[in-house]
């Protein structure tokens, strides 16, 4: 892959085992960490709020909602409103 500045992501954990969906969170957070910027289409709710930095909720292709928060972002129970 070289060096990517920016990983477009679709739904990376979907039909993965537990323990090969943290693998895939480890990897994630490194390139985090490494400052890649990474675009995920996601709807693990845990994986999402471990490692977003800001979240858009999309309905029927339209924003209609966007947090920046990190304590609104690891609410779970606020991001499940919207599933």
């Amino acid at each position: 892959m070289g060096k990517p500045r920016l990983l477009l992501i679709d739904e990376p954990t979907e039909g993965l085992a537990a323990i090969v969906i943290e693998d895939v969170f480890r990897i994630l957070n490194e390139m985090k960490k490494e400052k890649v910027s990474t675009f995920i289409v996601e709807q693990n709710l845990s994986i999402v709020s471990r490692l977003a930095d800001r979240i858009y909720i999309m309905k029927e292709g339209k924003i209609i909602k966007e947090m920046t928060d990190k304590a609104e972002i690891s609410n779970t129970t606020e991001l499940e409103k919207y599933l």
